[in-house]
């Protein structure tokens, strides 16, 4: 109908031609603002990844310090010992680099938060998603509609006495007919 909004992406299922106008630009667009949520969610520090970035803070220069040490002041008692503690210390410095351990906590909880988009469940952050690990119960307020799509009445029970069972199951259909879930 003419003066009507058309969402960007829309398919016209039609036989006729469209004539649209651009009113908005991409960034007033819904999958712009999905982004910007993704973005903003990637952004918020959860407490593990605080831990861990408060963790790498003091012990990355503690491990540069004995490397850097492990690796230069033996030299100084001969050319054969500077050559096994700077191996050695080489060593110590790949073995002992928080980097795997920095490194990992934004990945898993970047990783976790693409795989939840995708599946158009936008979570905001890595913290509210930590938070997801500790639920133990889950409720929902529809019977069936999230698992099979249809309502289902599972049960019912007429209390009070003032109507009869049948009575109720035909108010549920009425309400229920022009509901669309």
């Amino acid at each position: 109908h003419p003066g009507e909004e058309v969402s960007s992406g829309s398919i016209n299922v039609g036989s006729s031609q469209l004539v649209i106008r651009t009113s908005s630009t991409v960034g007033d667009s819904a999958l712009s603002r999905l982004i910007e949520l993704i973005e903003e969610a990637q952004a918020n520090a959860s407490e593990t990844e605080k831990l861990v970035d408060a963790f790498a803070k003091k012990y990355t220069p503690f491990v540069l310090v004995i490397a850097f040490c492990l690796c230069t002041v033996p030299w100084f008692f001969g050319e054969e010992v500077g050559r096994y503690w700077s191996l050695n210390g080489l060593i110590f410095i790949i073995i002992a680099c928080p980097c795997a351990l920095t490194i990992s906590t934004p990945v898993t909880y970047s990783a976790g938060l693409a795989a939840t988009a995708k599946r158009g469940i936008i979570i905001k952050g890595g913290s509210r998603l930590e938070c997801l690990g500790h639920v133990k119960t889950v409720v929902f307020d529809k019977t069936g509609t999230l698992t099979t799509g249809r309502f289902s009445l599972s049960h019912l029970e007429a209390v009070g006495g003032s109507k009869s069972r049948k009575e109720i199951l035909r108010l549920l259909a009425i309400m229920e007919a022009p509901s669309s879930h």
